[in-house]
This record gives C-alpha cells, sequence and structure tokens, in this order.
C-alpha cells in the first residue's frame, strides 16, 4: 500500500513521460480516425490507476499496466460501438 500523495506524484510523472507513447500505441491499433477514443482511453487509465493502486499498491510493473489498461480499454470502448 502506498500514500495517496505518493501515488499521485507517481503518476504525475509517469502521465508526462508515457501518456504520448501510449496514446501513440493507441492510434496505430485503432487508426488515426479514432485518436479523440486513443486519448480518452489514456485518461481513463490514469484515473483508474489513481484510484486502484492507493489501496492495492504499485504494479511492479507499473508502465506495463498502464499500457496493457489503456488497451483493454480502447478494446471495450470499440466492442460497445453500436
Amino acid at each position: 500500500m502506498s500514500a495517496p500523495g505518493e501515488t499521485g506524484i507517481l503518476l504525475e510523472d509517469l502521465f508526462r513521460r508515457l501518456a504520448g507513447c501510449i496514446g501513440a500505441h493507441l492510434t496505430r491499433l485503432l487508426g488515426p480516425v479514432n485518436l479523440d477514443l486513443a486519448e480518452e482511453s489514456v485518461q481513463e487509465t490514469m484515473l483508474r490507476a489513481l484510484q486502484s493502486w492507493p489501496s492495492q499498491g504499485v504494479p511492479e510493473n507499473a508502465v506495463a499496466w498502464l499500457f496493457r489498461v489503456a488497451h483493454n480499454a480502447a478494446i471495450d470502448a470499440v466492442r460497445r460501438w453500436p
């Protein structure tokens, strides 16, 4: 378990360093017409991390966790499309 403040600082750093990379990965996966979805998935992932990491602890490989959760969020959003 980590302190919420520490988790927030870690996530802020990770967001600054990785948001573009994760967004680019999702844009390649979904196509450039879905750039908005890629960006929303990145933001949703950061929110999930802020909600779960303070209580469950920071994953051993936080970067991989962020990429996987963003990837899954994007795929789930595509599956929900009509």
